[in-house]
């Protein structure tokens, strides 16, 4: 919500990380003004800790995503597909789908040549 409104300079990592050490020096600050003791601390410091484990995987994720990203671009721009494959289709296939193929053309010539018999014969 917030980060559609503020520039990356106002609002990111760097600034999260800060809020996050504030956070941890106020509320250790506020335990000790009120009497707590070292497991309340140490609740804190869990909680920090919690949280720079998850942002740390966080940027690894998404510098590992980014540059897996570039890389198959790179692969793709240099990378020319052969096309051993549809030679390979082809010499399988055409045996089988040349009759078909030509028995359709035969027929549709012999209507079409019927067909222009017809109108020479009209205008004749």
């Amino acid at each position: 919500m917030l980060e559609g409104k503020l520039d990356d300079k106002f609002f990111g990592d760097w600034y999260h990380n800060t809020a996050v050490i504030i956070f941890a020096c106020l509320s250790s600050w506020i335990i000790a003004l009120l009497g707590g003791g070292l497991a309340w601390v140490t609740l804190v410091m869990v909680c920090c800790g919690t949280y720079y484990r998850t942002s740390l995987r966080r940027v690894r994720r998404n510098f590992r995503d980014d540059i897996t990203r570039e890389m198959a671009k790179t692969r793709l721009e240099n990378d020319h597909e052969s096309l051993e494959w549809i030679n390979s289709f082809l010499v399988k296939f055409w045996p089988i789908y040349a009759p078909q193929l030509a028995m359709g053309i035969i027929q549709y010539e012999a209507t079409s040549a019927g067909a222009r018999q017809d109108i020479s014969a009209d205008r004749g």
